[in-house]
């Protein structure tokens, strides 16, 4: 199980860093998050972190076409987005890992539960 966790991992943080959204290290981080919650959690968990993942995707760049419209206000060269470092990989996901390490080790569905409202918040 935990291969198949690297491989399909490896997979999507691929299309993501292509994509430039990710950095190198958010790469690495990310494939050590998304493996331990496809590992730990099952397929539902890591779903609904590469959910977490598009929708941040989405409200930033709409975010940041949004402030790139604005008639009062000028862009600057260095103000472009070049995808999410480790640090904002793990300040996203390391509350709901911990959750879900707590359920892993004592099956407590109030942690999975926690999980779930980690990734909410």
């Amino acid at each position: 199980m935990f291969s198949f966790s690297l491989f399909i991992n490896l997979l999507a943080i691929s299309f993501a860093y292509a994509a430039k959204k990710l950095t190198r290290s958010g790469a690495i981080a990310a494939l050590g998050v998304g493996t331990l919650f496809m590992y730990l959690g099952g397929f539902v968990s890591w779903l609904l972190l590469i959910m977490l993942l598009v929708s941040s995707t989405i409200i930033e760049t709409g975010s940041l076409l949004f402030r790139l419209k604005s008639p009062n206000r000028r862009s600057s060269p260095g103000e472009e987005t070049h995808g999410r470092s480790a640090f904002q990989v793990l300040a996203n996901s390391l509350l709901a890992l911990g959750c879900l390490l707590l359920y892993w080790s004592n099956q407590e569905i109030t942690y999975y539960y926690l999980m779930v409202i980690a990734i909410a918040g």
